[in-house]
């Protein structure tokens, strides 16, 4: 792998050779440091090696690659743009495995040296100048050549070459006469399997010293320059395991060079510091894909300094590692929980306004609170134990029992609910029966009465439980509905935009999600299933391509990908699209990262110790992934602002809970969708009290709280004298009382970050009353006929205003007949009470 603007507009690309195929991938980068999906190449069998240069002095970066098995090198050049022509082939010798690319006989044209592991030797590949290349001269150096740098090791102003022998333990120096031509071979022993090297001035004595970098070892060597191109005994320095693959860079912008290493059998990366004279700080260790294999070191995003990128040869990906300016990258902060965490959710559980962390673990039958201290830190996890024994497969907070603070739900062979006793400390566990081997539990108000009511996939009944709340806390005995075999994860959301929460749940071996709709009553309809991947393990609603309608993405776990279905408008779904990310994909979660306003896919990659970023183009296709290395198999994850953007935290088996926090700068929230007005409809009239229903936005900051305003006014400028306001509404309906009139209302609708949506129209209302009903309860009976007969025989009360509610025979005066006309009506079913034409409210 290597990094150069092959597109010349000033940021660098990403260019990979890929081994097990016949190409090399290009990723453009998009100029903030992610990038386009990937173009490839095709080239000869095996690409092992690639170098960029401007082969043909057109002034654009061409490619040289080194193909192991089909025995010659490929050149691409390039059109100016980033793209290329067809692969031109030369022959080299047996297994190429190393390519570099230097303008080795003087002449400003940049020639090739290719290393043969098969034929224990180098290919000299003269440049005729015009980016085609004479035949190979041959160089012997030791067994198996695998790396090679080219550099004036000696001082006199041409190319000499370094090369590390694998086969013999050793490296051979080629000193350079001048017009290309190497008269003398120099060997010195390097430990065992020197596999990389790289060739940079350690200690600023102007002289080019060695790293050298070896397979199944813990260290690295050093070898320093004399400064006539010999050297000195070498010096070891620990890193990772089997460390590979070498880089020197200036990371932390001291005008020293410090060395990478890539660590093969503990996916990670060491970073050696150097203190100014050659000497090196212990290693730093960062986590990376599986099997990283090369590295290169570039100013990715723009911010001036270097940036890593790494090459991972068993999980198929690129790592990118954020330099922060200091040569320190972006690692997860890790917090200690309980024994294999399995499933996480952000809440403000001590109503501080900041965001706290539960996490269910598996095996420890316990949950473990971390308290957000404000800044994006957390405290030591807090452990509640909830059984002996039981897996906790899955947690989800919200406010259970209407007293405005979060409750936590817990799924083990059974469902258990803690109460927050209102500062972040629970109550005794509440335990309620469910179908066989609960997997996954959601909130939501199915049945309208705004309620939070329960659903939970039971994995194997094949079924979901659904479980009512009374509004207290007191959930009804489980109701449940068939889904598709194995229903592994289960998400809750208005898909049909009917203003009734409908269920999708994962079918782990049948290879389909099922959509349940709801009638409107909390009860739901029989699946209709749709196929996608194989296992499906995780799913998630949002709206991926802004047109408000909710789509649906969900994990593959055997096939190592995701799948994404474009909502229709009406509940119905588009065929599926499918994204490759890494290794068995556990969760997906739907977020703005980048901040541009859609939505962007986070996945946890189970085998690959690492999470995929997929940003949104805008439309609901999306970008290839770019990996992030994090704890040991990561299950679960949740975005959420921790300080002020949107912040990842995943669980992994090393029952640690991992923070990365992001460096985007960006707003860490999105309003609420829009939204419309219900009921009653436009100019309708209603009796007092009035109830008013309007559609419960979706936020797109998933488990936020939707709070609404209702704006009432007289007139439709909605001038301030007028205004009646309604505040601080937790439910999407209003009851009350308002006096007789004509009234214009909207609603304002805003989450706990402050970010609103108004509704899409204003309607209008008129509270008008019921005539007879003399004592305005909303009823005529003989309780009116008798407040009425009170008032005109004995002067009791007057009716209740508007007072020609009493005139019930209609001729705009009270009198005895609207006293015998009211009760003819009630005792002998007469003419219904006409009102008073006259009276406008």
């Amino acid at each position: 792998m290597i990094c150069a603007d092959l597109d010349a507009d000033g940021d660098s690309d990403l260019i990979i050779a890929n081994r097990g195929s016949i190409d090399v991938s290009i990723l453009t980068n998009r100029g903030d440091g992610s990038f386009n999906d990937l173009v490839n190449y095709e080239v000869g069998n095996g690409p092992i090696s690639v170098f960029c240069a401007d082969l043909d002095s057109d002034f654009d970066m061409d490619l040289a690659v080194a193909n192991y098995y089909s025995n010659n090198l490929s050149i691409l050049k390039n059109n100016g743009d980033g793209t290329f022509q067809k692969a031109v082939n030369y022959i080299t010798g047996q297994s190429p495995r190393s390519i570099f690319c230097g303008d080795v006989d003087g002449d400003d044209y940049l020639d090739l040296v290719v290393a043969n592991a098969g034929d224990n030797n180098l290919s000299l590949l003269i440049n005729n100048g015009d980016g085609t290349f004479k035949n190979p001269i041959n160089f012997v150096v030791g067994f198996t050549p695998n790396s090679l740098f080219c550099v004036d090791l000696d001082g006199d102003m041409d190319l000499d070459i370094a090369v590390t022998n694998l086969g013999s333990n050793n490296i051979s120096i080629l000193k350079n006469n001048g017009y290309g031509s190497f008269y003398h071979t120099e060997n010195y022993e390097a430990g065992h399997f020197p596999n990389s090297i790289y060739c940079s001035d350690l200690d600023r004595d102007r002289d080019k010293d060695l790293v050298v970098g070896h397979l199944y070892s813990d260290s690295i060597s050093i070898f320093k320059n004399n400064g006539d191109g010999t050297f000195q005994n070498r010096v070891d320095y620990g890193s990772g395991d089997n460390s590979c693959f070498v880089f020197c860079a200036d990371l932390d912008a001291d005008l020293d060079f410090d060395i990478i290493v890539a660590n093969g059998h503990n996916s990670c990366v060491s970073i050696l510091k150097n203190r100014g004279d050659g000497i090196f700080k212990n290693a730093s260790n960062y986590r990376v894909g599986l099997g990283p294999r090369s590295i290169c070191c570039a100013d990715i995003d723009g911010d001036i300094d270097l940036d890593l990128i790494v090459a991972n040869c068993i999980s198929n990906d690129v790592s990118i590692l954020t330099n922060q300016g200091d040569g320190v990258f972006l690692t997860p902060v890790q917090y200690e929980c309980g024994i294999s965490p399995r499933s996480l959710f952000c809440k403000d559980l001590d109503k501080d306004v900041d965001l706290d962390l539960v996490v269910a673990n598996w095996r420890s039958s316990d949950i473990s609170i971390l308290k957000n201290n404000g800044d994006g830190t957390f405290t030591s996890a807090a452990n509640h134990q909830i059984s002996e024994g039981d897996d906790l497969n899955s947690v989800f907070c919200a406010d259970l029992d209407g007293d405005s603070d979060n409750d936590i739900v817990l799924v083990t062979n059974e469902v258990c609910i803690l109460f927050n006793k209102g500062d972040g400390s629970f109550q005794d566990t509440f335990v309620y029966q469910v179908g066989s081997a609960p997997s996954s539990v959601f909130c939501s108000d199915f049945d309208g009465d705004d309620n939070l009511d329960l659903a939970v996939a039971n994995e194997r009944s094949n079924d979901v439980s659904i479980l009512r709340n009374d509004g207290y806390g007191v959930f009804e005995g489980a109701v449940n509905y068939e889904t598709g075999d194995n229903p592994h994860s289960i998400f809750c959301a208005d898909l049909d935009k009917d203003n009734d929460i409908d269920l999708v749940t994962t079918s782990f071996y049948n290879d389909s999600i099922s959509i349940l709709k709801n009638n409107g009553d909390g009860t739901f309809e029989i699946p209709i299933k749709y196929g996608i991947e194989s296992g499906y393990f995780s799913v998630f609603c949002a709206d991926l391509n802004g047109d408000d309608n909710l789509d649906i993405v969900a994990t593959n776990y055997e096939n190592n990908s995701v799948s994404v279905l474009k909502n229709n408008g009406d509940g119905t779904f588009n065929s599926t699209m499918f994204y490759k990310v890494g290794f068995f994909p556990t969760a997906v979660f739907c977020s703005d990262l980048d901040g541009d306003g859609d939505q962007d896919l986070t996945v946890t990659n189970l085998e690959n110790y690492n999470i995929s970023i997929l940003e949104n183009e805008g439309d609901g296709t999306f970008y290839g992934a770019v990996n992030y290395g994090i704890g040991n198999m990561p299950w679960s994850i949740f975005c959420a602002d921790f300080d002020g953007d949107f912040d990842l935290a995943t669980v992994d088996f090393d029952h640690t809970v991992s923070i990365l926090t992001n460096l985007s700068e960006t707003p860490a929230n999105q309003p609420p969708y829009s939204f419309s007005l219900l009921s009653p409809p436009n100019t309708d009239s209603v009796f007092t009290p009035v109830t008013l229903d309007w559609q419960t936005p979706y936020d797109p900051n998933f488990g936020d709280q939707i709070i609404y305003d209702l704006w009432l006014s007289k007139g439709l400028s909605f001038h301030p004298d007028s205004i009646i306001i309604f505040d601080s509404l937790y439910k999407s309906r209003f009851t009350g009382n308002l006096d007789i009139g004509i009234y214009y209302w909207k609603v304002r609708a805003y989450d706990s970050y402050g970010e609103e949506k108004w509704s899409d129209q204003i309607r209008s209302f008129q509270v008008a009353f019921l005539c007879g009903d003399v004592n305005d309860d909303m009823l005529i009976d003989l309780s009116d006929v008798i407040y009425l007969a009170n008032y005109y025989l004995q002067g009791g009360e007057c009716p209740s205003d508007p007072v020609c509610r009493a005139n019930t025979n209609g001729d705009d005066k009270i009198d005895l007949a609207d006293v015998i006309f009211l009760a003819k009506y009630y005792l002998k079913g007469g003419p219904a009470p006409q009102g008073c034409e006259n009276y406008r409210p």
